[in-house]
């Protein structure tokens, strides 16, 4: 089994850390705008988890030109993994992503350094799959440093793999996405596949273009 850690002076990772997790609930409301498959019922679910305190919506206006993106990278990247033909996918800091749950054809590992987020998501995926649906695995993994990535491997066969993530890179440094992009070469190394990610632009960029 490869073992990999990829170092990062900590404090590197606790502001992205902090900022993914404080803009999570904004993205899962937006997707639910949208037509992706079972985003409504996530951000439902999730609403109904977190009780009336703990849930704020998002203004409306701030919202409306991030919708069209949101939907727009999440089926580009579903689009270019269904063309390549790979059968598994692992999908770093996948968050609340439905992709797992709206993919049964994949052998697909949903990766999330954050706990609680994880086993939250875990949750809300039995509650929506139906019985005769294989559960997507769900695995701590820190898609900088590397923790983690033995468990990832020990779901996956020996066959190419599709390698992604959403908007990761938006929250981390240059440096911490050298190394993300280090762990995705790890995995083509060992399975052979692809790597798909929609994370090429600024949040300066995106807002520039609508």
């Amino acid at each position: 089994m490869v073992t990999l850690k990829h170092q990062l002076d900590k404090t590197d990772l606790e502001k992205p850390s902090r900022a993914v997790q404080s803009t999570s609930a904004d993205i899962v409301y937006y997707r639910s705008l949208s037509d992706i498959p079972n985003a409504k019922l996530v951000e439902e679910l999730m609403r109904l988890g977190a009780g009336s305190n703990g849930w704020q919506t998002p203004n409306m206006e701030s919202a409306r030109p991030i919708i069209p993106f949101m939907e727009g990278r999440y089926k580009a990247t579903d689009a270019l993994l269904m063309r390549s033909g790979v059968k598994q996918v692992v999908e770093f800091a996948a968050g609340f992503v439905p992709r797992g749950m709206n993919n049964p054809q994949w052998n697909f590992v949903h990766t999330e350094q954050d706990e609680d987020a994880l086993r939250q998501m875990r949750d809300i995926t039995e509650r929506i799959i139906s019985h005769q649906q294989s559960m997507p695995h769900f695995v701590r993994f820190d898609a900088v440093t590397g923790e983690g990535i033995d468990n990832v491997m020990a779901c996956l066969r020996e066959e190419p793999v599709g390698v992604t993530h959403e908007g990761m890179f938006r929250y981390y440094p240059n440096q911490s996405k050298e190394k993300t992009g280090r762990l995705a070469k790890a995995f083509l190394e060992r399975y052979g596949g692809l790597y798909v990610t929609p994370d090429i632009w600024t949040w300066k960029n995106i807002w520039c273009s609508l």
